[in-house]
Parts: structure tokens; C-alpha cells; sequence
């Protein structure tokens, strides 16, 4: 019996450059068999005798082999058992039998188990060892085959390994992109925000007036609240110059602002940035006693800015279940910058105002 697998796609010269073959001869005559076996198909080929079933079983698990040539005339083992230990060891092994009697229940495990061929032994030299080469080459070209897998595998593996850190490098590029993009989108919303109060703010030449549509800009974007407006009167006082109502009338907090004007406008203008607190979020050490002014409240204080001048201070203030969100600070600032832009501006042009007659009269004399 000869079982032919389709040679693989492995061409013979393929399988000659393989180099040694490696085989073992299992059996009580293999030491007889050895000279026969030998150089069979023109193969190099390095043969391991094993004389008992055991030594050849731990011979397939120590290392790697092309073929198995089993002499089961002198066995005692169950012949089928045998050969699937042998193919559970070693999948990849070509198997040629030799056995005088070789019955039914032998051949279908010999088929079941992908033997290449069950020899008699009593084939002419010639023959046999051309029926030993074809079960060489199929060994070799299984473990061809597995040998390119693993490197097929490995390739993989290593492919595999460097799309993740690519993943992982180009997440994090698309992830400082998105962050770039989102910091980009706030400051163009921040500056546009900024830029229509500036703009609404121009059309007022009054300082009340343009402090009222200040303190209706802020409540509109930055929620509903208590507003108090503070200018500056010189030497870092500051004076209450507008009030707007959300759920406390002026006269029931008059006390309250007049501390704030007194007390701590002034501090909260050389602070700069916007405060924002409320009983769940304390403000810095320097003005907790500033939240017991306010309690129950949730607060954001805006200093408005224009270079190192502070010409007016906001203080928004309403019921601590509505506190302000911490990301509108930075609108906050822009908004104030604006409104200390308008009132510098409306203060120089009222200066000038005044100033104007007194040099047309000092011309005059002159």
C-alpha cells in the first residue's frame, strides 16, 4: 500500500537543498535495515536505530525527524495504538511500515494516521528503497512546510506587533490633533465671543450705559445670576457702578456689596484671572473669607483687564444648586477684557473731552 500525497508545491530540487534528513528505524532488525535505508532516493541522511518501541517514541519527542521507518514484525504493542502515539508526536512525520502480514484493521489505521506506504519486506532492494525515498520526500516536504509556517507565523507576529505601536503612535497623533483642533474651535469661539461684545460695546460712548449692556453680556453667556459692577476711582478704589437682579433686590445685599467694593475689588483686580467657587469648590486660602461673605452662594468674580490696568471688577453671585462650570473661566476673561477695553476707551475720550476747551484757551492766550 502507497499513499501519495499531492507533492506539495515544494518542488524536488527544493527538497534536496534541504540537507540531512533525519530518520529514525524502529525495530528489533533495525540495525539491518539501517544499510538498506541509507542513501535511499540519493538522500544525505542521518539514521537513528532503535531497536525497542520506547527508545524511538523518545527519540520523536526530543527533536525533530523526516521519517519514521517502523518494523512491526517484532512488535508487541497494539499496531494501531502504536501508530497513533507515533502521529500524536510527531504530526508532521512521514511513516513507512514494514510488516510480513499486514490484515485489515492495520491498513485502515495505517490510512487513518497518514502512513506514505506498509511494505512486506520482501520487495527487491530496488524497489524498497525507492518506496523508502517517497516516504523521505513527503516527511521532508511536511516539515518544509512547517518550517515555512513558522517563518509565515512569525512574520505575522511581528507585522502584527508593529500595526499595534502604530495604532498606538497614530492614536496618539490623531488624538493631539483632535486636541488641537477642540483648543483651536474654544479659542475662535472665545475670540468671537469677545470680539461681538467689543462690538456691541463700541456703539455706547456712556460709561453706565456701556457697564448695563456689559452686565446683561455676562449673564446671557454665562447663565442667569446676581450681577455687580465695580469701576475703579483712582488709587485702587473701587466704587459700585451697576447692579443687575436675578433673585436678590440691591438694597438686600447693600451691605454685602459695599465689603466687596471696599475690601475686596482691589484684591480680586491685582488677582487677575476669574474666580470661580461655591460651598463644594473653595476658592484659594486668600479669599476663603470671601465665600463666608457669600454663603450658600456660588460665585465668579471677573477682573477686567487691559495690560496692567484693572478699570472695573464683576462679581456674578446666585444659589450654590447652580454653581458656574469651572470651563467658563476662560470665557470669563475674554469677556472682561472686552468691557475693560470699552471703559478705557470711553474714559479716554471723556478726558479728552474735558481736556479739549482748556488747550483751545491756552492757544488762544498764547
Amino acid at each position: 500500500m502507497t499513499t501519495r500525497e499531492p507533492a506539495a508545491s515544494i518542488t524536488t530540487d527544493a527538497i534536496k537543498r534541504f540537507g540531512t534528513a533525519r530518520i529514525v528505524l524502529c525495530g528489533s532488525r533495525a540495525e539491518a535495515w539501517t544499510p538498506v535505508v541509507r542513501g535511499a532516493g540519493g538522500w544525505k541522511t542521518h539514521i537513528v536505530p532503535a531497536t525497542a518501541v520506547r527508545e524511538a517514541l523518545a527519540l520523536l519527542r526530543e527533536g525533530p525527524f523526516d521519517l519514521v521507518v517502523l518494523d512491526l514484525d517484532g512488535v508487541r504493542a497494539a499496531r494501531a495504538r502504536l501508530l497513533h502515539t507515533i502521529r500524536s508526536l510527531a504530526p508532521h512525520v512521514g511513516i513507512v511500515c514494514i510488516a510480513r502480514t499486514a490484515d485489515r484493521d492495520l491498513l485502515l489505521a495505517a490510512l487513518r494516521e497518514g502512513v506514505v506506504d506498509v511494505l512486506s519486506g520482501a520487495e527487491q532492494e530496488a524497489e524498497f528503497r525507492a518506496r523508502i525515498a517517497l516516504g523521505l520526500e513527503q516527511g521532508v516536504a511536511r516539515r518544509l512546510r512547517e518550517r515555512r509556517l513558522n517563518v509565515l507565523e512569525t512574520a505575522c507576529r511581528r507585522l502584527s506587533r508593529e500595526r499595534e505601536t502604530l495604532n498606538r503612535q497614530l492614536g496618539g497623533v490623531v488624538s493631539d490633533l483632535a486636541q488641537a483642533q477642540e483648543r483651536t474651535e474654544e479659542r475662535v469661539a472665545l475670540a468671537s465671543a469677545a470680539a461681538e461684545l467689543r462690538a456691541i460695546l463700541t456703539l455706547e460712548s456712556d460709561v453706565d450705559a456701556m457697564l448695563k449692556l456689559a452686565a446683561q453680556a455676562f449673564v446671557l453667556r454665562l447663565g442667569a445670576a446676581n450681577c455687580a459692577v465695580f469701576v475703579e476711582r483712582g488709587e485702587g478704589r473701587y466704587d459700585l457702578c451697576g447692579y443687575l437682579r436675578d433673585d436678590v433686590s440691591r438694597s438686600a445685599v447693600s451691605g454685602m456689596l459695599d465689603t466687596l467694593a471696599d475690601e475686596w475689588c482691589a484684591s480680586l483686580a491685582m488677582h487677575g484671572a476669574p474666580l470661580i467657587f461655591d460651598g463644594s469648590t473653595p476658592p484659594p486660602e486668600t479669599f476663603r473669607r470671601l465665600q463666608g461673605l457669600l454663603p450658600g452662594r456660588a460665585v465668579c468674580t471677573v477682573a477686567c483687564r487691559e495690560g496692567v490696568t484693572r478699570p472695573a471688577v464683576l462679581v456674578l453671585f446666585r444659589d450654590a444648586d447652580r454653581p458656574f462650570a469651572p470651563e467658563l473661566a476662560p470665557l470669563a476673561d475674554a469677556l472682561g477684557e472686552s468691557v475693560a477695553s470699552s471703559l478705557t476707551r470711553i474714559k479716554r475720550i471723556q478726558s479728552r473731552a474735558k481736556d479739549g476747551p482748556k488747550g483751545q484757551d491756552h492757544g488762544k492766550a498764547a
